[in-house]
């Protein structure tokens, strides 16, 4: 081998380990781009969809959107304000222009006239509080059921938290939500029944009137989340490190806390994060219920009277809410496995 052969094959050899180095320097931030722009290209996709369905509304939809005792010129004014009068590709293209600047156009019956993201905006913290509050009862009442169901596995706690998951899924939130209002409002008058109360009017009255709906929004999910969280730390359980921290003494409780629950977190924030995604498309039934001015509620009375501009900006943001949380849990997985916070190849 020449010299000069010497020096080239060092000189690649750089090069690779010089290209190899700059790929690992960032893969956290080359992933968060990566996923950024899935989050768009699916929002976009969204969107066509959500254009499309409304096109292929049997009917005229402004007729539909000015009810039977519209006339002939408000019918007018109702496709103009709606595109209907363009071809689909131009309103299409309209609708991008104007969401790039943060217009999604203007109610056409339920509050006609007024701007799209003003309705939406109202609703937003109705639909974001009872998530929240949701959410909160979920993981305080599921992942400790199961952790304890997974901990004395086969004794009656466990027997009991099985029984009452399978049980809880069967309930649906319609039918759950009438009896806690039953009991706990009219019986009881524990908890008001209807309403929504701004957390800038005080924490109690705000907590207050979202228990009733979080609880029968969440109660199933509960149970989903109980039976997910004993089958991980179960199956984590039967690891062969988990045995060898058994046999050095240490206690169970001490071993599933400091060990099992976290190796067991990828499988519990999965079905924590798609249970949000359920929260929000379930708020429709549980805000009609309860009466509570969120998305829910304002996306079924946009359907009823066509307001197709505020169901397709319902729909768009439902769908930036569940791509946002599945963003967020799958950098979650960043902290649970540390596997995969190293560069490929390393």
């Amino acid at each position: 081998m020449t010299l000069t052969s010497a020096v080239t094959e060092q000189e690649q050899e750089a090069v690779e380990t010089a290209q190899v180095t700059r790929r690992r320097r960032h893969p956290l931030l080359q992933y968060i781009l990566w996923r950024i722009i899935r989050i768009a290209f699916v929002a976009l996709l969204v969107t066509f969809v959500a254009f499309v369905l409304v096109a292929l509304v049997p009917g005229d939809p402004a007729q539909r959107a000015g009810g039977e005792d519209a006339t002939a010129e408000q019918l007018n004014a109702i496709r103009t304000a709606m595109g209907l009068d363009q071809s689909f590709a131009s309103r299409y293209v309209g609708y991008l222009q104007g969401l790039l600047h943060g217009d999604l156009g203007s109610s056409v019956s339920l509050f006609r006239g007024e701007s799209v993201v003003s309705i939406v905006a109202h609703a937003v913290p109705v639909t974001l509080s009872l998530a929240v509050v949701t959410m909160f009862l979920v993981i305080l009442v599921g992942v400790p059921a199961g952790a304890v169901a997974a901990i004395w596995q086969g004794s009656v706690i466990d027997r009991f938290v099985t029984g009452f998951s399978t049980v809880a899924l069967a309930v649906p939130a319609f039918v759950l939500g009438p009896i806690l209002v039953l009991v706990f409002a009219v019986r009881l008058g524990w908890l008001p029944a209807l309403g929504f109360v701004p957390l800038s009017d005080g924490f109690v009255p705000w907590l207050s009137h979202l228990l009733l709906p979080a609880l029968a929004l969440g109660f199933h999910l509960m149970a989903e989340v109980a039976r997910q969280v004993r089958a991980a730390i179960v199956g984590e359980l039967q690891e062969s490190y988990i045995r060898t921290a058994r046999a050095k003494g240490l206690k169970l409780r001490k071993i599933v806390g400091k060990h099992a629950m976290k190796n067991a977190g990828v499988a519990v924030i999965t079905v924590v994060g798609l249970q949000f995604g359920v929260i929000v498309g379930g708020s429709v039934i549980v805000e009609s219920i309860f009466n509570l001015p969120g998305l829910g509620h304002l996306a079924y009375n946009a359907v009823v009277r066509s307001d197709f501009p505020v169901i397709q900006a319902i729909v768009l943001l439902t769908a930036l809410v569940v791509l946002l949380v599945n963003f967020i849990v799958d950098l979650s997985y960043l902290y649970f496995d540390p596997r995969l916070r190293r560069p490929a190849g390393a």
